[in-house]
Order: C-alpha cells, then sequence, then structure tokens
C-alpha cells in the first residue's frame, strides 16, 4: 500500500479524498491536532485532490478492493474512531456491513447526494445488493453529523436510523470569511453563478431555461463544472453555450480554495437547481458576502437556512435583482452561526469515541 504507516492511526478516516478532507487536515495540522488521523484511499483520488505532485502524510492508498478491505479492517479494529466522508464506496458499505464491530464505532458525516441516492433507481444486481446493504449499514450507524437537521430526519424515516445526530459544521470551508466585493460599475453585466458543479443533480438544462426566461441581454452566466462525469460537463456546456453564446463561462478547472471565494465575491445573483441538500459550502459563502442566492423550496438546505433566520430566495421566482433588504442581516448572522468556534466544536465530538459522546447509541 502506497505510504504505509509505521502504526495504526487512532482516528481512521474513509471516503472521499478531495479539496474538503484535504482542508480539514490542513486545518488539523494548523491546530497541532493531526496526530493519530490517517485516511485511507482505495484506488484513484478525487478528481478535486489537489495536493500533487506530493502525497500529504496523511494520505494512504490502497492499490485495490482486497487491500482496502484488509487495512481498513486491520486499522479500523485498533482505531478509536472511523469517520466516514460521504457515504458514496460501495467497498466502505461492504466493509461496514461484514464487521459489526468496525461500524459501531463509526460516525458518516453525510453529504448530501450519498443520502439522497437512496432515491435513484436501481437497475441492476449489483446495484440493488449495495441499495440493500446501504439500508442496513446506514440503520444501525451509533453516530450520523450533518449541519442540516432535515437529512438526520429524513436518515430516521428512509433508513430506520436511531442512532445519534451530531448537530456539527465538519469542514473549514463552512467557516465564512466576511470578504469584501468589488463595487460593480454601473451599467455592469450581472454575473449569475449556475450551480456548483458538472453533476447531473444540477439540473443544468432546466436551470438554464429559467435563466433564458430572464435574460434580458445584459448577464453573464458562470458555471462551475470542474467536477462530475465528463459527459454532464460537455452537455451542460453545450446547452450554456447554446442559450448564452459567449455570455456563457463555464469553469473547468480546480480553482485553490482562496482564489475560488475571491472569484464568488465577484458574482452577484446564484442560483441552484438541485432537487435536495447540495452545494451546501457554496451557499453560505454567497450569503456570507451579502449576494443573493435562489434555491427550491422544497430542499432540507431551505427548510435549514430559513430555520437559522437566513434570507434565501425561490427559485421559482427567480430575478436578477442584485440588492436586498436583509443583506446586512444575513452576513452578520451566518458569520455568528458559521465560525471557527463551532468547527472545533463539532469536530470535538465527530472524533471522540462513540460512547464519550452523549445520547450515542453503541449497541448497533
Amino acid at each position: 500500500m502506497a505510504g504505509e504507516a509505521a502504526r495504526p492511526p487512532t482516528t481512521l478516516h474513509l471516503g472521499h479524498t478531495g479539496i474538503y478532507v484535504e482542508e480539514l487536515f490542513a486545518f488539523l495540522e494548523r491546530r497541532g491536532e493531526a496526530t493519530g488521523h490517517a485516511h485511507l484511499a482505495r484506488g484513484r483520488l478525487d478528481e478535486t485532490f489537489t495536493s500533487t505532485p506530493a502525497r500529504p502524510p496523511w494520505l494512504f492508498q490502497a492499490r485495490g478492493r482486497l487491500e482496502f478491505l484488509r487495512w481498513a479492517s486491520r486499522w479500523g479494529m485498533a482505531a478509536d474512531k472511523i469517520v466516514v466522508h460521504g457515504l458514496f464506496d460501495a467497498m466502505i458499505i461492504v466493509l461496514l456491513a461484514l464487521r459489526p464491530a468496525l461500524r459501531r464505532k463509526t460516525c458518516w458525516i453525510a453529504w448530501g447526494g450519498d443520502l439522497y441516492v437512496h432515491q435513484k433507481p436501481v437497475t441492476t444486481l449489483q446495484s440493488r445488493v449495495v441499495w440493500y446493504l446501504r439500508r442496513f449499514v446506514v440503520a444501525r450507524l451509533p453516530q450520523i453529523a450533518t449541519h442540516v437537521p432535515g437529512d438526520a430526519a429524513l436518515c430516521r424515516e428512509w433508513f430506520g436510523w436511531r442512532g445519534a445526530y451530531i448537530d456539527a459544521i465538519t469542514y473549514p470551508n463552512s467557516i465564512i470569511h466576511v470578504r469584501a466585493s468589488p463595487p460593480r460599475r454601473v451599467g455592469a453585466r450581472v454575473r449569475v453563478l449556475a450551480g456548483n458543479s458538472a453533476v447531473p443533480t444540477n439540473n443544468h438544462h432546466d436551470l438554464f431555461l429559467r435563466l433564458a426566461r430572464i435574460d434580458d441581454g445584459a448577464m453573464e452566466v458562470h458555471c462551475p463544472l470542474s467536477y462530475g462525469p465528463a459527459e454532464a460537463r460537455a452537455a451542460a456546456i453545450e446547452a450554456g453555450r447554446s442559450a448564452f453564446g459567449d455570455r456563457f463561462r463555464p469553469i473547468v478547472e480546480m480553482m485553490p480554495f482562496d482564489r475560488y471565494l475571491d472569484f464568488l465575491t465577484t458574482i452577484d445573483v446564484a442560483a441552484f437547481d438541485h432537487d435536495h441538500q447540495a452545494a451546501l459550502g457554496n451557499v453560505l459563502a454567497l450569503i456570507g458576502m451579502g449576494k443573493r442566492v435562489f434555491l427550491k423550496r422544497a430542499t432540507t438546505t431551505w427548510q435549514h437556512l430559513q430555520a437559522s433566520g437566513l434570507t434565501v430566495f425561490d427559485i421559482d421566482a427567480l430575478d436578477l435583482d442584485v440588492a436586498f433588504a436583509e443583506r446586512e442581516e444575513n452576513v452578520r448572522r451566518v458569520a455568528e452561526l458559521y465560525s471557527e468556534a463551532r468547527l472545533v466544536q463539532g469536530l470535538r465530538l465527530v472524533f471522540a469515541p462513540v460512547g464519550a459522546v452523549t445520547g450515542a447509541n453503541p449497541a448497533c
């Protein structure tokens, strides 16, 4: 295995290896708290992984399924805690289904898409087996961490999950740092952010139709497409250029995190057409910059933000107005809710042994 450790970690991380996890480990390293943490990846790294060409000391790569299962079992048994960053990988689901001793010490950080995959059609025998194993595993997990209470409620409804809900922000990208936006020039085009990735759940086709209906020729559409399926990226670019011509600006390369935040300061209006919770880091950053953000009302994201006292707008009433009365209150409120202190508090709960967290259910 690439980067074999001298000793097993006390906290074993599994799942996604992309920019959110990189930022998390960088945060732990800055605080001197990374000792004992290791992330075991299977196969290729996530396409949003940016720490190249050097492999960071916390990352270890298994070369195949059997090697992953062997090392995850060995390290998982020795670890005090297992943290799963997004429950997407079928091998992690198999591991937790077969090894109840590992499952009993696991906290799942729910990303949104890994929850809503439950609604996708099951078309093959393999996908049906994984679907049933996912239900079996999730129902028995002792902890789920998310800062969207509606997602935890859906876990109880859909999977019969009965564990402990950890209400926490878990990645540094959710910390709101107030950034001043550049002044808008008189007569400048309205810069619209359309979605957050090439993942099909962005519903680019429908979103572009919404934008085309209000297009007066004075807007630019900036569309992040730096990760997601290549065919979906190509389809979004074709549709965007067909609708908006040279005013469509696809973003196909990953930006460093700080540079991406600087880019977001130049946006005037953001529109997300997801049918479920997604892109929450983008949404929070934009709210913290005083931007108008449009979402679907039926999502748990909408419900959570409204319950938190934040103003977002209904995508069914999408418009290009830049100003809104609640801007300053949004900026103040989101910075209060999404602070470094809250991140530290949440991570302590996530990394603590299951039995040490009040309300955890170790008998799963």
